[in-house]
C-alpha cells in the first residue's frame, strides 16, 4: 500500500482524508465520505458499502447562477450542465449520488 500523506486542501474545513487512509493502512476499519474513499483507491482503500440509512449522513448540494455574474449566460449553461445526464454521471463517478 502506498503512503497516506495528507494532501493539500482547497478549504481548511475539508475532512482529513489522510486519517481514514492511515487507519485503513494500519488494518483498522475506518469510515469517511465516499468521495474521499474513492479518491484513495490507488492507495489501497476499498469502499465496502454505505452505512445503514438510519446512521448515514447525507449532504445536499445546490447550484444556482448568480444574477449579477460577470458572465450570467455562461453561469446558466454551467448550472444546466451540472444537472444534465453527463454532469450527473461525473458526480456519480466521483462518489456523489
Amino acid at each position: 500500500m502506498s503512503s497516506c500523506k495528507p494532501e493539500p486542501r482547497a478549504t481548511p474545513t475539508a475532512p482529513p482524508s489522510w486519517s481514514t487512509c492511515s487507519r485503513a493502512k494500519a488494518g483498522k476499519s475506518a469510515s469517511g465520505p465516499v468521495t474521499e474513499i474513492l479518491q484513495h483507491r490507488e492507495k489501497g482503500l476499498k469502499l465496502v458499502g454505505p452505512l445503514p440509512s438510519e446512521v448515514q449522513n447525507y449532504t445536499s448540494y445546490s447550484a444556482v447562477p448568480m444574477t449579477a455574474a460577470a458572465n450570467a449566460e455562461l453561469a446558466r449553461v454551467f448550472v444546466r450542465y451540472l444537472g444534465s445526464p453527463e454532469g450527473k454521471a461525473l458526480f456519480v463517478a466521483a462518489g456523489v449520488d
